[in-house]
């Protein structure tokens, strides 16, 4: 996309260059269209169920913008010489079921014979101008909310493999086919200033183009984050996607990991310390908006910036930050700790 020559057009609102879930392009003052299209193989043996995973995930794109999907074209590749044409009818089932819950108009599509097969949505949605939600605009202090548990990746590979707990798989596939606009809704109301969908890129991609859109630095605490039940009993490298090897490649170079020396927890506590005017007091963290959490997250985002230039996304392991830091800030035997905390 970069080699292709840059239009110029007023009423193109969200474009290639933040690499947002979709294009928005106004059409008066009051009415903007959403354009999206999504599209992939099989991550499930059930066709009518991979219809409906790959038709959600579709519509998502226009739900993370705050839009309201209204039509949808199907997008198919399918090797009809080799397949049963019934499979294709129960995929076609799959995304016109989710479609018609989303209230969005199926009005045609395209097929291709291919050796493999793929399915997915061209999505036009609408969204008023004023009111759109881009991945490009966190703000300092921002709290990220995920809408839904993550792990749906892990549990496909496992259940290609036969080693999916059915529990498991019944409760990624609720969650793949579940419609986001009750998020959309949510993150509406809630005045959200940013927002995208953790889809393929997975969370460390989505995060990293929604920090480097908005200039900042996401601090992500591992030990937070949601995930499907049961899923933090399974072999995760023996699990991984075909997508987490390229995923890794296109964020590593912009992420940073906490690691076992904890530096970055003693720079934290200094950088607290500081802007607490030099006094040797510990800290306390359990109001939500209180000066401890606060001046904690904004210290963690300032070290990060300082100490990994380039860096936009720090993963920090709780138990191991949260002991380090609690020790720099309350061990009063460390004299010489204290002194430097307090010249800081």
């Amino acid at each position: 996309m970069s080699h292709l020559p840059k239009q110029r057009d007023a009423n193109l609102l969200v474009g290639t260059e933040t690499h947002d879930d979709a294009g928005v392009y106004r059409l008066t003052p009051e009415l903007a269209l959403v354009q999206t299209l999504d599209f992939f193989p099989p991550l499930v043996d059930d066709p009518f169920t991979y219809g409906r995973i790959a038709a959600t995930n579709a519509l998502s794109d226009v739900y993370a913008m705050g839009g309201t999907p209204i039509t949808a074209m199907n997008l198919v590749g399918f090797p009809d010489d080799k397949l049963d044409m019934a499979i294709l009818g129960r995929i076609l089932a799959g995304g016109a079921d989710v479609c018609l819950a989303a209230n969005c108009t199926l009005v045609g599509g395209h097929t291709v014979r291919d050796a493999e097969i793929k399915y997915g949505l061209s999505v036009t949605g609408t969204v008023h101008p004023d009111r759109i939600f881009t991945n490009a605009n966190c703000q300092p202090g921002d709290v990220l909310v995920l809408t839904k548990p993550l792990g749906t990746g892990f549990v496909t590979t496992a259940a290609k493999k036969a080693t999916c707990p059915d529990v498991l798989y019944a409760a990624a596939i609720t969650s793949m086919t579940t419609l986001n606009a009750g998020g959309r809704d949510a993150m509406i109301a809630a005045g959200a200033s940013a927002a995208t969908d953790v889809t393929g890129f997975g969370l460390a991609g989505h995060a990293f183009e929604m920090a480097e859109g908005s200039g900042h630095t996401i601090v992500l605490d591992l030990a937070k984050l949601p995930l499907l039940d049961g899923l933090d009993t399974f072999d995760v490298p023996k699990f991984r996607t075909r997508a987490s090897g390229s995923n890794k490649n296109y964020t590593i170079e912009g992420t940073h990991f906490d690691g076992p020396a904890n530096e970055f927890a003693f720079a934290v506590a200094r950088r607290v310390a500081s802007w607490a005017d030099g006094h040797f007091n510990p800290v306390v963290f359990h109001g939500p908006y209180g000066f401890g959490k606060t001046h904690l997250l904004n210290a963690v985002a300032w070290e990060a910036m300082r100490t990994q230039p380039g860096k936009r996304v720090v993963y920090l392991s709780a138990e191991r930050f949260t002991s380090t830091f609690v020790k720099a800030l309350q061990d009063k035997q460390t004299q010489a700790f204290k002194e430097e905390l307090r010249n800081a």
